[in-house]
């Protein structure tokens, strides 16, 4: 499995630990395929499914603690008091007005999709300790996808499709990769009592410089692959349902027709693109 993430996030002490002792039956469930499989299933026959989870950013009242502050040792110890231990420390930083959903202002749309509430609801009354937060019993509860939601996801390596290499500018890269999952019909399951925190730093010239230079690009090519990646999977990307089949599409004067699961040529019913 591989864990899809900027490198400006940390997760919480104990996920490592939780996906370790769970690796077979996390496995099973992403793919339907055991880590004691002699072979792979064949991917069109494997479940599809990856799993995400949260991630929350300080809010200014917790980072005006470490403005001003020139000693090494002592931002150190005002960072650690401020990193939640486990999630009810989450939950208590929250209500004091410390921690929030990352990009809350900026881009909560872009994360909101893995229902910050729900995962809150999961929690177990009763405080855990760091060391047992892997032995939370809610198991991963599903989302509904919607674009431009891009949360951080776990996924067998096996299994995922690959990014799409076009798209190598500033912008929408994980966005198109998570809406290419989707149209394919990957489901989304959020771990709960786990958690990514983001680490503050300053922000560097090149972001906007590259937002600014490529906007234009990104716009193009991100509504190029919605279209792309849509028909190829079946799916009407401007209205979100499913071809019916029986679809078809002209190409190079052979009929492509949708069955359903695939794209076939008419005549011969081998698979082919619709492109």
């Amino acid at each position: 499995m591989v864990f899809m993430l900027d490198i400006d996030l940390i997760p919480n002490k104990g996920m490592y630990q939780y996906l370790k002792e769970r690796r077979q039956s996390h496995l099973v469930a992403l793919t339907g395929t055991s880590f004691n499989s002699s072979s792979l299933l064949p991917r069109s026959e494997r479940k599809k499914s990856v799993f995400t989870t949260v991630a929350w950013e300080h809010t200014r009242k917790a980072l005006d603690r470490l403005s001003g502050l020139n000693d090494a040792s002592a931002t150190t110890k005002v960072w650690e008091e401020l990193f939640p231990q486990n999630a009810t420390s989450v939950k208590n930083m929250k209500k004091e007005g410390l921690l929030r959903p990352i990009l809350f202002e900026e881009f909560f749309e872009g994360f909101s999709c893995v229902d910050f509430d729900r995962w809150e609801r999961t929690i177990e009354d009763e405080v855990a300790s760091p060391s047992e937060d892997s032995s939370i019993s809610s198991g991963p509860y599903e989302i509904k996808y919607q674009w431009p939601c891009e949360p951080y996801v776990i996924a067998a390596t096996e299994d995922v499709p690959d990014f799409d290499e076009r798209f190598l500018y500033y912008g929408n890269d994980k966005a198109q990769f998570l809406l290419g999952l989707h149209y394919e019909g990957y489901s989304f399951r959020v771990i709960p009592a786990h958690f990514l925190v983001h680490v503050p730093h300053r922000e560097g010239e090149w972001k906007q410089q590259e937002r600014g230079e490529n906007s234009l690009k990104i716009a193009v090519l991100t509504e190029r692959f919605k279209f792309e990646s849509g028909t190829k999977s079946g799916v009407n990307w401007r209205t979100g349902s499913r071809f019916p089949p029986g679809t078809y599409r002209i190409r190079d004067g052979k009929t492509i027709v949708w069955n359903g699961v695939k794209w076939q040529d008419k005549e011969t019913k081998e698979e082919v693109s619709p492109f």
